[in-house]
């Protein structure tokens, strides 16, 4: 048998948030991930069909009318994988949707494991994450965006999620968190014994844990309440205030999380493709003109005119001002496409591709990933950035003065002038983007030009609120976590 690990997810209804827990988890190097979809409604079920023609998921969909409890049909599930793990995987992780696997000191699932070759099952106790303070979701990752967990003394962390060898197995069932085994030898997260407490045992963190975000934000709480009203919760703020605890921030390694984030990224690409692709075969009788040559922009800095640049003062934060420019101080670029060279669309970066996060200008009304000025051009090779919609001007503040940045001057002087610095890194693009804020149109442009990623979530930043909704519909929810 292989040394290669599998882990088994049962969920339902978590679009917004499935694919930062696949690519957490293909990040930490398992072999396989068994999907097993409790009749979603919400898209979770086309995302993990859709990622998993590139990645080695087996998506499966349980059986309501065969199972009608659920937590029978969690059992099921997990008495499915392990069948199918036998002879393939010699360790098998189960988790839930908001659990994720850390592991403090190895980069991958396997080289942990290799540190338990005497033992058939481990159990790595819950980190409880409380909401961080967050009332709404975003578009960052959860192992990202939350911040803050509980102290080791919150009961519930005694609680543990199990990593077994599927050949021990007795398919004796009591609860999701213990698995009883043949010859059984559970180890905690530093390879000791312990004793057992029910499906409990004393807190261990040291070397791996399960981070439960069983939190998130408020508008997460409430999802679940919806989805789960009578079954074990109630219309109550009882859970929340039991585990919305934000004792200790702890920041995840830049590194893990980067990782993480380019399967994230490649993800997202392929659902975009999957959205085109759809549009091209669904009106295949229309008369289609694919451009495949491609299509070049620009990317550049913004400078001011006291030498300072345009910045996020933090990831999903404000738009301000910073005398340092480097990566990892989340600089704000200019992308102008050669075909429309008076427009600059304002964005952050995610890897090599633009982010979907979204960010804060000061006086404007929306709040987007993607902001659209027009270029006016100024003495000196400077220019001002005057919104289309209000015809206000971007204006910045000196640092020494305040350094507020905001988008509300009628006229432009000083203040209003920027630099634009063409940047050593540029975003990959292929052709140019049209002010489409009618679905139609925005449709019909997407079938006659060659998009990539970037193209697309810079054109769909364009979309009015009823047309963005008929984008989600006609990509089955598959798109509704990006934009």
């Amino acid at each position: 048998m292989s040394d290669k690990s599998a882990i088994v997810l049962f969920v339902k209804n978590e679009v917004y948030d499935i694919a930062s827990w696949i690519s957490w988890h293909l990040s930490l190097g398992f072999d396989k991930i068994f999907i097993y979809d409790d009749h979603s409604t919400d898209g979770t079920f086309e995302v993990c069909e859709i990622i998993s023609r590139k990645y080695n998921i087996e998506l499966n969909r349980t059986s309501i009318g065969k199972e009608p409890n659920f937590y029978w049909r969690q059992k099921e599930s997990y008495f499915d994988s392990c069948r199918k793990s036998l002879n393939n995987y010699k360790w098998l992780a189960f988790l839930d949707a908001d659990e994720y696997i850390y592991l403090e000191e190895h980069n991958t699932i396997n080289d942990f494991l290799l540190d338990y070759e005497n033992c058939n099952a481990i159990a790595l106790n819950w980190c409880i994450y409380g909401g961080s303070y967050k009332v709404l979701k975003d578009h960052i990752p959860i192992y990202q965006a939350f911040l803050f967990h509980s102290q080791k003394e919150l009961d519930d962390n005694t609680l543990v999620k199990s990593i077994i060898k599927p050949e021990y197995y007795t398919f004796n069932y009591t609860d999701p968190h213990k698995f009883h085994l043949e010859n059984e030898q559970y180890l905690d997260s530093l390879g000791n014994s312990f004793t057992w407490s029910g499906s409990t045992k004393k807190v261990e963190w040291g070397r791996a844990r399960v981070n439960h975000y069983i939190c998130r934000s408020m508008e997460h709480y409430v999802a679940r309440i919806n989805r789960r009203l009578g079954a074990d919760l109630s219309n109550s703020t009882v859970y929340w205030n039991h585990f919305d605890k934000n004792d200790l921030e702890y920041h995840i390694e830049k590194s893990k999380i980067e990782n993480a984030n380019k399967i994230l990224n490649d993800i997202k690409a392929i659902l975009f493709d999957n959205y085109q692709e759809t549009l091209i075969l669904k009106n295949k009788f229309h008369n289609q003109v694919i451009n495949l040559n491609e299509k070049k922009s620009k990317t550049f800095v913004i400078k001011t005119q006291h030498d300072s640049y345009l910045h996020l003062d933090s990831i999903d934060g404000f738009l301000a001002q910073t005398p340092d420019i480097s990566t990892t101080n989340n600089p704000i670029y200019g992308i102008i496409y050669d075909e429309d060279p008076d427009t600059i669309y304002l964005v952050s970066q995610d890897n090599e591709q633009v982010s979907n996060i979204n960010f804060h200008i000061k006086d404007k009304q929306q709040k987007s990933f993607c902001y659209r000025f027009q270029i006016v051009p100024s003495h000196n090779n400077s220019v001002f950035l005057r919104d289309p919609y209000t015809n206000k001007y971007l204006s910045c503040v000196p640092l020494d003065l305040g350094g507020d940045i905001t988008c509300n001057r009628q006229d432009h002087s000083a203040w209003e002038q920027f630099s634009l610095i063409e940047n050593s890194f540029q975003f990959e693009t292929l052709s140019s983007i049209k002010y489409y804020f009618n679905y139609q149109q925005f449709v019909d442009f997407l079938l006659k030009q060659n998009l990539n990623y970037n193209d697309f979530l810079i054109a769909s930043s364009n979309l009015d609120t009823k047309s963005k909704e008929l984008l989600l519909e006609e990509s089955n929810k598959t798109l509704s976590w990006i934009v």
